[in-house]
């Protein structure tokens, strides 16, 4: 089963501004529920309001949301309401790696050529489901028990002007915080990643997430 994050019900979400979507890279390190807090009072005393007391910090994070552009990495698209899901430094290095490999698989078939030579690649594919055009769906379809929603579509389809799937979302923010830290954990600190399903569907997919500026 899909975990959806417990939440207080006393506390009501609110939506990181884009206005603030400068400080969050620098809301990953140390303390991030203090770096928030920081960062939203630096904000209200631009605006000559008052500054929020150092116990909300924890809250102010757990509640918060953020805007983010999904696009989609390899093949599929997301859907509307279609649900983001958690992503580790280890699962994160195995679906690029498979995705990689896809890639080489592709460009290694080639169907133009003589058909014995067609037929010998797509035994050796067959002969090696971990690899070539199978790795990334094989992925797709072994599913890491209990992984917890951590976001949603809201509207998402094939773009013809970008030539892949693409949509928004909205992701809780100490989720996208810690799927920040996992893209700096594995060198690619600009490249946040995650996996994502259709409401309807039966396989996950990778998706890039862009914050909405």
């Amino acid at each position: 089963m899909d975990e959806i994050p417990n939440t207080d019900g006393a506390t009501k979400p609110w939506l990181f501004n884009a206005i603030l979507s400068s400080y969050v890279k620098q809301l990953g390190h140390a303390d991030p529920a203090s770096s928030v807090l920081a960062a939203l009072n630096e904000f209200r005393r631009q605006r000559s309001l008052p500054p929020l007391p150092a116990e909300s910090a924890t809250t102010l994070l757990r509640s918060a949301l953020c805007h983010v552009e999904v696009e989609s990495i390899g093949r599929g698209s997301p859907s509307d309401m279609a649900m983001l899901y958690d992503l580790t430094v280890e699962e994160r290095k195995e679906w690029l790696q498979a995705l990689a490999s896809d890639s080489r698989g592709g460009d290694n078939f080639d169907p133009l050529s003589s058909s014995q030579s067609a037929m010998l690649q797509v035994g050796r594919l067959l002969a090696t489901p971990c690899r070539g055009l199978f790795a990334n769906a094989q992925l797709g379809q072994n599913q890491r028990p209990n992984q917890t929603i951590v976001g949603f579509v809201s509207t998402g389809n094939i773009s013809l002007t970008r030539g892949n799937g693409h949509g928004l979302a909205t992701i809780k923010l100490d989720a996208y915080l810690k799927l920040l830290q996992v893209a700096t954990a594995s060198g690619e600190p600009n490249r946040v990643i995650c996996k994502v399903k259709n409401r309807d569907g039966l396989v996950t997919r990778l998706v890039s997430l862009v914050l909405v500026q």
